[in-house]
């Protein structure tokens, strides 16, 4: 029998080692999923876990869910919150309230970080510079 391949996909020939395969053929029945089922998900799912160690204007898809939308998202929000929680600690006269708050900004700044990092976005970068001078 020989297998027609759908007009809205491609092959994909890639070689695994023996086990790794019967292991995934035993796993996808449990699972009732098809193989090819198990793959889109796999390789979806290490899109969206990977799409910051590439540096690029190329938009994915995954399962209508854009990946460059949810990375520009949060880039947006970290900026955001940085520039409001800067503001604020700008402001604060009250030497236990400002440690309390460094607190706070500093939470902000590890998960901006982790953003920056992946996307090296030049803004969330000089926000992080900016904050370094509170900490």
């Amino acid at each position: 029998m020989v297998w027609k391949i759908p007009k809205d996909m491609k092959e994909l020939r890639i070689a695994i080692p023996k086990t790794i395969k019967e292991n995934f053929k035993k796993f996808c029945v449990l699972a009732n999923k098809t193989m090819t089922q198990a793959v889109c998900e796999a390789i979806s799912e290490y899109l969206a876990n990977h799409q910051y160690e590439v540096r690029s204007n190329i938009t994915i898809n995954i399962n209508t869910m854009n990946v460059n939308i949810y990375v520009k998202a949060k880039v947006t929000e970290n900026k955001a919150e940085l520039k409001r929680l800067l503001t604020i600690v700008k402001n604060i006269k009250d030497p236990q309230a400002r440690t309390d708050f460094l607190v706070e900004l500093a939470k902000r700044i590890q998960k901006a970080y982790e953003v920056y990092e992946k996307t090296k976005d030049p803004e969330l970068g000089e926000l992080l510079k900016e904050c370094e001078k509170y900490i």
